[in-house]
């Protein structure tokens, strides 16, 4: 794999989780119309303490991710580290909010994101990868696996 095929499966894990997260907000009808009532009952009881931990974790969680994605992306130093302790922090918010209802395509959407951020972070811990990010200080990596 070269650093240019990392970068464009990075991409497209940013770009699908969007497409994931926003694509039942502008096609409401994928929703099913129990389902959205379903998740609003369940949004308006849900309790202040789950809210408050949801977001207190998964919002910081989010932008350290959204952070690190730029620096795996130039290939930083600092950037596999951060990028696994956003990821906790996100999926301990996810804990804290609970229940979501989406549609068959925004959750395959977000699957395959899940799934190809993960890989992304995997590859910055396993030889060869690894050393595009231990010999980066600062200037973009030059070397191609």
């Amino acid at each position: 794999m070269t650093q240019t095929q990392y970068r464009i499966i990075l991409l497209l894990s940013l770009l699908l989780g969007a497409l994931g997260g926003f694509l039942d907000l502008a096609v409401p009808s994928l929703v099913p119309d129990a389902l959205r009532v379903a998740q609003e009952e369940y949004d308006a009881g849900l309790p202040t303490p789950r809210l408050v931990i949801g977001l207190v974790f998964g919002l910081p969680g989010a932008g350290l991710a959204l952070v690190s994605t730029y620096g795996l992306y130039r290939f930083r130093r600092w950037a596999p580290r951060l990028a696994v302790v956003g990821t906790a922090l996100t999926l301990i918010g996810w804990f804290g909010l609970g229940f979501s209802g989406q549609s068959g395509f925004a959750a395959a959407f977000s699957y395959l994101a899940s799934y190809l951020w993960g890989g992304c972070v995997m590859l910055c811990y396993a030889a060869p990868y690894r050393s595009w990010f231990i010999d980066n200080v600062g200037v973009m990596a030059s070397r191609e696996a």
